[in-house]
């Protein structure tokens, strides 16, 4: 019967240079307690009603029983002992610290991020425009040149048929 209270993560086979409370990770979670608020009392209320649930003797059928019950009776332990009890809430308080300071850092790496981005998006925007730009003239000068071209065929034709009479008519006169 794992209930939700007894459902606790084991320790890494092999786990090198760890204490002997480092597999509890949060006391406080274990024991499902709200903050490090809590008085001696309220942790030891916490232990008895989860300790019910998570015994060896109350578990037969359940091979981890007799660990889930030694974790939670650590977790009690160490939120009992006033000294090792301060040492998590100054570790505890030092990894929140480290998270605030890594969501400000955070924040200021996305701000930085959106402004390159943008300044990459207006710099695209204006060579894209400018791409345009020189495609539009060069596809005028094409086009005028052709117009150009067939004008100056136009005219050659009509010079060419305008000899040819001015030839005609002279070889009619003589």
């Amino acid at each position: 019967h794992n209930s939700p209270q007894c459902v606790v993560a084991a320790m890494p086979e092999g786990a090198v240079g760890k204490g002997k409370d480092d597999d509890l990770e949060n006391p406080y979670e274990l024991l499902e307690l709200e903050d490090d608020s809590c008085g001696d009392k309220e942790i030891k209320t916490a232990y008895r009603k989860i300790s019910l649930k998570c015994h060896p003797d109350r578990n037969p059928d359940d091979p981890d029983a007799a660990e889930k019950f030694d974790r939670l009776t650590r977790a009690k332990d160490l939120l009992l002992d006033p000294v090792r009890r301060s040492e998590l809430d100054r570790k505890r308080k030092a990894a929140r610290d480290v998270e605030e300071r890594h969501q400000q850092e955070d924040a200021k790496r996305r701000k930085l991020r959106e402004d390159l981005e943008g300044r990459e998006s207006a710099a695209n925007a204006k060579s894209q425009a400018a791409r345009r730009a020189t495609e539009e003239a060069e596809a005028r000068r094409k086009h005028l040149r052709a117009d150009f071209a067939s004008r100056i065929r136009a005219r050659e034709e009509e010079l060419a048929n305008r000899q040819q009479e001015v030839a005609t008519e002279v070889s009619e006169v003589r």
